[in-house]
Parts: C-alpha cells; sequence; structure tokens
C-alpha cells in the first residue's frame, strides 16, 4: 500500500513537472491535462490543485477554476500553510471575480490576499501597492458600471 501511495506521488510529480513545461510553452490546454492528472494521482497536494485551478482559469473555465482554488485553500488551511500560499489563492479569487464583474467579491478576496501580506511582509512591499492599486481600479470600475446603470 506504501509502495502504491508513493509511486503514485511519483507519477503525480512527474505529471506536475510536464504540466509545468507545457505551460511555459503556451501550451495550456496540454498543461491543463497534466495539472488534472497530477491533482488525480495526489488529491491533497493543495499546490498541485492551485496550478490546475489556475491552468482553467487560463482556458477561461472560471466557475471550476472558483471550486479548485477553494479545494486548495482548505487544503493549506488545515496544513498551517504560512500564508504566502493562502494570499496567493485569494489574490487569484480576486482576479476571476474582476473577469466576472463581481468587484465586490474582487475587492473581498484582495483585501484578504493584504491581510494576509501585510502580516507576512509588512507595509513597504511591492505587492502591498499592486493590492491597494487592484482594489482602488476595481472599485473605480464598479462605480463607472453604477453611474452608466443608473444614466
Amino acid at each position: 500500500e506504501e509502495d502504491a501511495l508513493s509511486n503514485n506521488k511519483d507519477a503525480a510529480n512527474r505529471n506536475f513537472e510536464v504540466a509545468k513545461i507545457k505551460e511555459l510553452n503556451l501550451k495550456y490546454s496540454e498543461a491543463q491535462h497534466y495539472f488534472k492528472l497530477a491533482v488525480t494521482l495526489d488529491e491533497q497536494n493543495p499546490e498541485y490543485i492551485f496550478s490546475y485551478s489556475c491552468s482553467l482559469l487560463d482556458n477561461s473555465n472560471y466557475r471550476e477554476a472558483i471550486q479548485q482554488i477553494n479545494v486548495a485553500l482548505q487544503i493549506f488551511s488545515n496544513i498551517k500553510s504560512s500564508g504566502s500560499e493562502l494570499a496567493e489563492c485569494y489574490n487569484t479569487l480576486g482576479g476571476i471575480y474582476k473577469l466576472l464583474g463581481q468587484y465586490d467579491k474582487a475587492i473581498e478576496f484582495h483585501q484578504k490576499a493584504l491581510d494576509i501580506d501585510i502580516r507576512i511582509v509588512g507595509e513597504i512591499h511591492p505587492n502591498i501597492a499592486i493590492y491597494y492599486n487592484n482594489m482602488h481600479l476595481f472599485t473605480k470600475k464598479k462605480n463607472t458600471l453604477t453611474k452608466q446603470l443608473n444614466f
């Protein structure tokens, strides 16, 4: 049983590495296939799950990407992640909700990522400026849309 699990983890890692190479070569649908294989072989590896969710995002499959990121978030939380992985997941969720035009949710998730990163790297870091900029742009876009709908 241990041998089978070990072989699955090795195979998952090989598929993950192939997926990364496919991604670097801009072969996103092929990368998605290999990320999915890695996740299937090692369902508790949040790095594989998050990478798979990003490949879904690259292929405009937003709903499933959200579901997979939520799975990765749960696993990262369970293993008491250092936080940077959580921030990356929340940041990605914010980006997806921005693409979907759900600016309140986008801001909410970017705020969560911001709070985590401030705790990790402090206020004076380039990532912090990016979060503030994104949230400002989302708020501005939301306000513009609101004005247009109310003409």
